[in-house]
């Protein structure tokens, strides 16, 4: 299985992510995969969305450790992760990390 903004999307909205993170109003992701079919790498940029105007309160290494564990669990090896790259955004559509 090839990993895809549709299958991370739909691993975003799981209640196992809402429920540890409801801080969490939405993710927006991007993919890019190199093309090698047998032995993929990834790198995946997500654009977190959170209910609070500052995120001291959000513990994005967790959120994406937990990301990668799910991934793991539909076959995508967190070796086969070359990079992930966040940016936060406050309720007011702010970018509030990194600054």
């Amino acid at each position: 299985m090839i990993l895809n903004e549709k299958i991370l999307d739909v691993l975003l909205k799981s209640n196992r992510l809402k429920q540890k993170f409801p801080i969490v109003k939405k993710v927006d992701t991007r993919v890019e995969w190199d093309g090698d079919v047998e032995y993929p790498m990834y790198d995946i940029d997500l654009k977190i969305h959170i209910d609070n105007p500052e995120f001291e309160d959000f513990d994005v290494t967790n959120y994406i450790n937990t990301l990668i564990k799910l991934l793991s669990g539909i076959g995508v090896h967190r070796t086969a992760i070359n990079q992930v790259y966040s940016s936060i955004y406050n309720n007011s559509g702010e970018k509030v990390f990194p600054r």
